[in-house]
């Protein structure tokens, strides 16, 4: 982890948003489900930039999906993206 850092955002619903992310940067969060399906991950995201992707993976460092990011003209233009993913239970 190089420079991540929260701001306040200016998406719909306030809050923060996580930005400055480098190359091998990663965020790392915990989800306990009750019974494994295919699920719709939605991730809110803004970029000036053209080609910005990240990855879900799961604990043991399978990779789920790879997102990519649309340029949305700048950091606080928000949009949604979605991704497909199988996830075990628990």
């Amino acid at each position: 982890m190089y420079g991540v850092q929260t701001e306040s955002t200016q998406d719909v619903g306030g809050g923060l948003n996580v930005g400055w992310q480098d190359d091998a940067d990663w965020m790392d969060y915990t989800v306990n489900l009750s019974s494994a399906g295919a699920f719709t991950v939605n991730f809110r995201v803004a970029s000036f930039f053209t080609g910005a992707q990240f990855q879900l993976k799961r604990a043991d460092g399978t990779i789920l999906t790879t997102v990519t990011v649309p340029r949305t003209g700048s950091f606080q233009t928000w949009t949604t993206v979605s991704a497909q993913v199988n996830l075990p239970a628990g």
